[in-house]
């Protein structure tokens, strides 16, 4: 998935200017460098190191519930 989004990201820089000052382009834009910026970060949570003292301290954090019991 990674891969996925470096390509999209790479086909996005790749349009012609133009495009690039329409307000879908530029969104679409930031949310392929989000995706970019959070693949690794959930490549690393689905590893099995990560224990339930790591998931409890994530949710205090964020402030969120997550189903860290569920692997999928």
């Amino acid at each position: 998935m990674e891969e996925d989004a470096i390509k999209y990201g790479d086909q996005c820089v790749k349009l012609p200017k133009d495009l690039k000052e329409w307000a879908a382009y530029k969104e679409l834009k930031k949310k392929i460098d989000s995706l970019k910026d959070v693949l690794p970060l959930v490549t690393e949570l689905k590893k099995q190191s990560i224990k339930d003292r790591h998931w409890i301290k994530i949710c205090e954090v964020t402030g969120k519930k997550l189903n860290y019991d569920n692997p999928d």
